[in-house]
């Protein structure tokens, strides 16, 4: 886990919801949470298939993060 990568990508999506950022574009008491985290998911898809030049859906997308955790957990517990 790259602990300084996950700390630079929650900076980044924090000024969204920061109003004195410039890059704010949400208000942080009138977003709908769920909206919210199914486009995050959604856009973390395409980014993937971007990056990767792949073509997964949302589906496919969500079976391989889960495959990523579960291997990043069992690393980490040294199995």
């Amino acid at each position: 886990m790259n602990q300084a990568m996950i700390s630079e990508i929650h900076d980044h999506i924090t000024k969204l919801f920061d109003p004195e950022d410039e890059c704010c574009i949400y208000d942080m008491t009138k977003i709908d949470a769920t909206e919210f985290f199914t486009s995050l998911f959604q856009a973390q898809t395409v980014l993937f298939n971007e990056l990767t030049e792949s073509n997964k859906t949302y589906l496919e997308f969500s079976y391989l993060a889960n495959q990523i955790v579960v291997q990043d957990l069992m690393e980490r517990k040294g199995a």
